[in-house]
Order: structure tokens, then sequence, then C-alpha cells
């Protein structure tokens, strides 16, 4: 099966998962269908640790582009690994999926370094399914979990799709993260900005001057706050083709 024929046969097991409040988009992931749940990573659902309130609405945007919407207390989650570990949700849905793809998964058995795989999700909020093709470039564990470099570019929407093994025809891997070369760099830069906002806010309470009109305290805020937007920006955009899966193993070992 050529690849082509592969990402039509699949796709619409494959989902975007958007969050809303007070309709306004606040974040989202990728997911994918394997015995008719709805797996993601942990993280797309907890991000910083944050736990979406019950009416938070949520719609599933399917690689076939049909859609499904629901609010998290629809939603039941039936077995789950934090980041630090698996970093992976399952969660049953509330109402019956029909004619859309189911994955089987695998472990790491018949997997080596080199191995022709398929990333697929839906980075930086795309609202249509895209599609990585590259290599397994390293096998190696972390904290007792294994995990799977890839050479696709991973960004951000992305976490939480399907590691598709060409091989095998089953996903081996849940995507997680990518890994810029400058992450700890921007994590360190974005928390100078959080410090320095604070200062500036606990200056502000204890009374400002005014040059030519212009608060001078207030004015270094704004410029602080809007060059933090431009670091998560560049961020979130920047790609050196390097990204992570968690291995399917722990998963496996779930009785679904």
């Amino acid at each position: 099966m050529t690849i082509q024929e592969t990402i039509k046969k699949i796709r619409s097991g494959i989902c975007k998962i958007e969050f809303y409040s007070d309709n306004n988009a606040v974040n989202s992931g990728s997911g994918f269908i394997y015995k008719n749940k709805l797996i993601t990573n942990s993280h797309v659902f907890h991000p910083e640790g944050y736990v979406f309130p019950d009416n938070t609405r949520l719609i599933l945007i399917f690689g076939d582009n049909e859609k499904i919407e629901l609010t998290m207390k629809n939603l039941h989650l039936k077995v789950g690994s934090d980041e630090t570990n698996a970093d992976f949700a399952v969660y049953d849905l509330p109402e019956k999926i029909e004619n859309r793809f189911n994955f089987d998964i695998s472990d790491l058995e018949d997997v080596n370094e080199g191995d022709e795989v398929l990333l697929l999700g839906f980075p930086f909020e795309a609202s249509r399914l895209t599609t990585h093709h590259g290599r397994i470039s390293a096998l190696f564990k972390e904290n007792n979990v294994k995990k799977i470099q890839i050479d696709a570019s991973v960004n951000q929407g992305n976490s939480g799709g399907p590691l598709y093994h060409l091989a095998t025809e089953k996903v081996v891997g849940i995507i997680t993260r990518k890994n810029s070369g400058l992450t700890k760099d921007f994590d360190d830069l974005l928390s100078s900005f959080s410090s320095n906002i604070q200062v500036l806010k606990d200056a502000q309470k204890n009374g400002s001057i005014g040059i030519l009109g212009i608060n001078p305290i207030q004015f270094f805020e704004v410029s602080q706050g809007q060059m933090q937007i431009i670091s998560q920006n560049i961020k979130r955009s920047a790609n050196t083709g390097i990204g992570y899966a968690f291995s399917c193993e722990t998963l496996l070992k779930e009785n679904l």
C-alpha cells in the first residue's frame, strides 16, 4: 500500500481536539480512535496542569472533516498517565462512533531505528489533517518509559496524534513534544518576562509618577507583555525537525 493510500484509509480515525471557553478557543491538540475510544496526550486535556471546567465546550474535527461537539462533562476518562510518565489519556465518547477508522496499537518489538513512520495531526491549530513522513532516529528509555525520537517536524497541536509505523500498519507511539534545541532558553526567557511583569504590577500598586502624561511603569509592563507574546510565538514556530513520541507499551498494559 502506498503512503497516499494509507493516509486515505486511516484519516477518518484522527481528530483535532478544540477547547472553547465562552466561544473563545483556549487550547487544541490531536487524537485518534482505538477500540472506539479517544486516545490523546494527558497534557492536551491538562495543559500546564490546568483542569478545564465541566462546561468547557469541545469540538472533535476528524481527518475526513466530520465533527462531533460535546462538553467536558460528557467525557469519561477511562484511564490516563501524567506527562512525567507515559503522557496518555483514554476517553469514552458519549456517542457511538460509526464508520470511523480504528487504529491498532503495538509495542516496539518489531520496531527499529531507521523505520519509516507517519506523524499525523493538526499542528498550529490547522483545520485540516497534516501528515509528515519520516524515520525513527532513536529508541531509548527515560524515567522507565520507552520513547521514540523521530526526524519529522513536530509542532504545537501535534500532541496526542498517532505515530504510525508503515511496516506493521500500527500505531507504535503517541506524539508528545518537539525539541527545537532552544526549548530551555525560551522557557527561561518567558519566565523572566513573567517575573518582570509581576515586579512592575507590584510597583504600580505603590503609586506611579507620570512623565509628560506617560506612566513609565505601565509603559514597561505593556512592552514586557508584548515581548513575551512575541517570544511565545517564536518558540512555537522554532523547529529543527526533531520530535518525540511515547511508546504505546504502557497503554497496551491497560485493560481497554
